[in-house]
């Protein structure tokens, strides 16, 4: 927010040294300190000129320009540069003034005109630089900096980069002298482009190069014996201003461990200098930046409004800074929930903030027309951005173009909402196109971040984006591809790139091997993983900085790893990056890979409402439901609390809620009857709470009143009338319904019944029977260190026996061999799926089953991702585990895998995919479908479900797997071949078909 100023006071005296050092140098230091009167300054600005022309008036010129600037008097500062560039006789005066001018300009707000005398200070040194490189002379120095900043605020990012280029051409040929100028060129030049790079939203190279420019710059400085006042003042400006831009682009990362870092050392510096008073309000701003980026709304706004008091004129009169001060505080109050206060901090400095076109304006009027707009005032209308379209249409994929039009997104909608106007939901999904775009084209490049202050206000724009389509569809060229665009994008995860990996290896690449594209996708995977390790790890503020560092850098390389090998495969295949693209999907697409009497729901809880897309091969139905999203968690909440199962007696601790079950089903479906009516087969794709239950258990007609025990079996279970499938998402869907399947017949191989602990005395105690969890939830927290597991964690695994027994019986009715097929005891560890895979062995079987405890990082301590337990390896004092590192190195070319374990479809995060990341990582490792549950499974029962689905499916091959399921859990409900109690659905309903409805 302070740049502008503190870029003046760092670079004037430097400059200035070698025409008048004492009297500038001076003047700035004891403004820093305070020492220097408003009396004193006033009259320096007052004093008198001499008469032009000659070096006493520019100098004098210089002077009251300085004097101007500290006063907080812009105009008077820029009308005195301008005085030394119309009579000054030396043309490198006339370039430092226009240089000083441009940035009491860009002060001023006036941007265009800041260019143009950026402009002419360059044409007139290019002009000197020729002349010089024609005599053999040194060239003169030029503040490339300055100007690059200059056009970077402007928005001019072409011309930015253009004088980058420039900068890192001329500076070997810039004169040498004694001063630390010729040490702040170098951090100069890495810190401009470093704020280039966070601007464009290349974070990882941003930082790479700023820390790298501040270490040399520090190394360099320490070694010189003395510096003057003027070097010392200008060093501490340097060093300050680098350690702010570590600390936003850090930031921008969401790395808070880092961030902290920086800003102690930042504060350690301002401490050391005396905490002078512009140093200290940077300061304060600084750390309000990283309260608001983690979470901390109303400490931030506190400290933003503390450093703002403590700024002098110079910056509060700068309608650059408080325009940048208004966004940033407005988007902390707005995040916090306080529009009302967030609309009078943006509308203070009005729409444009009194500036010209900048970054920094349309930033802010971005923010006010949102805010307005979720207040229901509309003021600034969405139309207000429509003069900048053009310039980020040109620039979609980077940060500012998508909050450019994600913000008409959502005001447009709102207002349509609000209004009633069709029209405003046509021009919101006009406008969702080009969010749409550059969303996904920041995505593909990779240069999409979990940003801190952003996340929220994306997801906003999706369900506008979503609820505006599905408002105006067939109006105003309103398509069902828009439709689908708005929901795919809504949907996306990080499943959908797994699936989509396995998918494009299936694909025939011209110039490209499917070794080299699996080689690709793990590359992909490698540095998806690196960066979610670095953003889980650095988001903590207690995080050791050293850790958080190495972190870092394995994020880095890993990126620059797949940039390498991404540029080699384009040589060879141009059309690769194609390829790569997420598929935009068409209503033709989707109908034309649906079976008769098959059906795909579509179903997204929205801001106030819920989205559902029904297709069928003949027909497209489409609702906006009035199921809003505390509603839609109500009713999930209250059918989960019914289906958990007792640790002790693996039996339901309630009775099951008929009633939330068929108000959930009402609620979705009521309106659906006639297009379901001869549905054999219904696909759910769902998000957030409606991904945590499986939808057979929803009941379709009002509950039988009999609540006695035998009630269960008369109830009207959605699974009674058609077989139920999820995914999470409508491209994920289509990705796996369009693959080729494997020619392995129905190879089989399991993984059951793992010795988890050597000893036989510390097993002797362990039930045979129980829940496929943990017997006894670990002591402890799950944020301790990562690399410290329970020492007595194979003790907390009940031995699983039935899973044994289960994974036998599967392989009869597969015609494979039990004994050589299923791996149990002291077989069944982690090496032993690895060493299989490594082989090749794992991949020519078509059916992959893990039968053991399912891990979540919050059951276990030290876990950092979600795992399987296996055996113990020789000489190992604790269970293997199978990670989801290991997953996502698996090479499978598997129909089905079983994961008959608890939890497997949970979310392993807060805000993670439906989809836990065991069931992502066997996606990308080459799985077609996934048999996964939905809460802990009781051991006996989830060995007859999976038991008997194979059985059903061997027996009649015209049913496919998710009819085989159907069928089994019907045979429970109706109690035909297994205990009465198993009709309660806690035991029928966990399970869930995730994945194609291969046969």
């Amino acid at each position: 927010m302070q740049q502008s100023i503190s870029n003046t006071l760092g670079r004037i005296p430097i400059v200035s040294l070698v025409i008048d050092g004492s009297q500038l140098g001076d003047m700035a230091k004891r403004f820093d300190e305070g020492s220097i009167s408003e009396a004193e300054i006033k009259a320096i600005e007052s004093r008198d000129l001499p008469s032009p022309p000659g070096i006493s008036h520019d100098l004098a010129a210089l002077r009251r320009a300085m004097a101007a600037l500290l006063a907080g008097n812009l105009q008077g500062a820029a009308v005195a540069a301008v005085l030394v560039v119309r009579h000054s006789e030396h043309e490198e005066l006339k370039i430092i003034a226009l240089g000083i001018a441009a940035e009491v300009e860009q002060a001023r707000g006036r941007l265009q005109t800041a260019m143009r005398h950026s402009a002419d200070a360059e044409r007139r040194w290019i002009s000197l630089a020729r002349a010089a490189r024609a005599k053999n002379r040194p060239v003169p120095k030029y503040e490339f900096g300055r100007h690059i900043g200059v056009a970077r605020v402007a928005g001019h990012f072409d011309e930015a980069e253009r004088l980058l280029r420039a900068y890192a051409s001329w500076r070997a040929h810039f004169p040498k002298t004694t001063l630390l100028a010729d040490l702040t060129s170098d951090a100069d030049f890495a810190r401009e482009k470093g704020e280039y790079l966070l601007t464009i939203g290349n974070y990882d190279n941003a930082y790479s190069t700023a820390a790298t420019g501040l270490d040399a710059f520090r190394a360099r400085v320490s070694a010189q014996k003395s510096l003057s006042v003027v070097e010392e003042l200008s060093a501490r400006a340097m060093r300050e201003s680098m350690l702010r831009l570590l600390i936003r682009i850090c930031i921008s990362q969401a790395q808070f461990a880092k961030a902290a870092q920086h800003l102690e050392e930042l504060r350690a510096l301002v401490d050391a200098n005396g905490n002078r008073r512009l140093s200290v309000a940077a300061l304060h701003h600084a750390a309000a930046y990283l309260m608001a980026s983690a979470g901390e709304y109303k400490q931030a706004v506190a400290k933003f409004d503390e450093g703002w008091r403590m700024f002098p004129a110079a910056v509060q009169n700068s309608k650059i800074a408080t325009l940048q001060m208004s966004s940033v505080k407005g988007m902390a109050l707005a995040l916090g929930d306080d529009l009302q206060g967030a609309y009078a901090t943006l509308a203070q400095v009005g729409a444009t903030g009194g500036t010209e076109d900048s970054i920094l304006r349309d930033v802010h009027r971005a923010v006010l027309v949102a805010v307005s707009a979720m207040l229901g005032r509309f003021d600034p209308s969405p139309e207000s951005l429509n003069a900048r379209d053009g310039r980020y249409r040109a620039h979609l994929a980077s940060e500012h173009g998508v909050v450019h039009f994600g913000a008409k997104v959502l005001a447009y909608e709102r207002r349509g909402a609000h209004r009633r106007s069709m029209a405003d939901h046509v021009l919101a999904v006009q406008n969702g196109r080009d969010f749409s775009r550059g969303l996904r084209a920041m995505q593909l490049s990779g240069e999409m971040r979990a940003l801190p202050l952003m996340d929220r206000f994306l997801s906003l724009v999706k369900e506008s984006y979503v609820a505006a389509a599905s408002t105006a569809l067939g109006q105003g060229g309103v398509t069902s591809e828009d439709l689908l665009d708005a929901l795919t994008l809504l949907q996306r995860t990080e499943t959908d790139d797994d699936i989509a990996a396995a998918a494009t290896r299936q694909r025939s690449i011209p110039g490209v091997s499917a070794a080299q594209l699996r080689e690709l996708q793990d590359l992909r995977q490698t540095a998806r993983t690196a960066q979610r390790q670095l953003m889980a790890y650095g988001s903590s503020f207690e995080a050791d900085p050293q850790r958080a560092t190495q972190l870092g850098k394995a994020a880095l390389d890993a990126g620059e790893q797949l940039l390498a090998f991404v540029r080699r495969l384009r040589q060879r295949a141009p059309g690769l990056y194609n390829v790569l693209g997420p598929d935009v999907l068409t209503l033709v697409q989707l109908q034309a890979q649906l079976e008769p009497r098959e059906a795909l729901a579509s179903i997204s809880v929205l801001r106030d409402q819920t989205h559902i897309l029904l297709l069928t091969r003949s027909g497209v139905h489409q609702r906006l439901l009035p199921l809003p999203p505390h509603e839609a968690r109500d009713l999930v909440a209250r059918i989960r609390d019914t289906v958990a199962l007792d640790a002790n007696t693996a039996t339901p601790t309630l009775e099951f809620d008929f009633a939330a079950a068929h108000s959930l089903h009402k609620r979705l479906f009521g309106w659906a009857a006639d297009p379901m009516r001869n549905v054999e087969h219904l696909t759910v794709v769902s998000a957030g709470a409606l991904a945590s239950i499986p939808f057979g258990l929803l009941i379709q007609h009002v509950p039988a009143t009999d609540q006695t025990g035998g009630s269960h079996a008369s109830q009207a279970w959605l699974i009674k009338s058609m077989a139920v499938s999820h995914m999470p998402s409508l491209a994920a869907w289509s990705a796996i319904a369009g693959r080729t399947w494997g020619a392995n017949g129905t190879t089989f191989v399991a993984w059951a019944d793992p010795t988890f602990v050597r000893s036989e005395a510390a097993a002797a105690g362990l039930s045979e029977r129980g829940l496929r969890a943990p017997s006894r939830r670990p002591s402890g927290s799950s944020g301790t260190d990562a690399a410290r597991l329970p020492h007595d964690l194979g003790t907390q695994l009940l031995r699983l026996v039935d899973t044994r027994q289960e994974a036998e019986a599967i392989a009869v009715a597969l015609g494979a061999s039990p004994r050589d097929d299923v791996i149990v005891g002291d077989l069944a560890t982690r090496s032993s799926v690895l060493a299989m895979s490594k082989s090749g062995a794992l991949k020519r079987k078509s059916v992959v089953m893990f039968a053991t405890h399912g891990l979540m990082p919050a059951q276990i301590p030290g876990l950092s991702q979600p795992a399987l337990a296996l055996a113990q390896e020789p000489g190992e004092s604790l269970p293997s585990l199978l990670g989801l590192d290991d997953v996502v190195s698996l090479e499978l070319d598997a129909d089905w895998v079983l994961l008959s374990a608890c939890n497997t479809s949970s979310a392993d995060r807060a805000d993670g995919d439906a989809l836990s990341g065991l069931a992502r990582g066997f996606f990308f490792a080459g799985a077609r479908s996934i048999l996964v549950t939905h809460w802990a499974v009781e051991s006996k029962s989830a060995a007859a479900i999976t038991t008997k689905a194979i059985e059903h499916m061997m027996r009649d091959r015209s049913i496919n797997r998710a009819q085989a399921l159907q069928r089994t859990a019907v045979d429970m409900i109706e109690s035909r071949y297994t205990p009465s109690k198993w009709s309660h659905p806690a035991y029928w309903a966990p399970y869930a078909l995730v994945g194609g409805r291969t046969r």
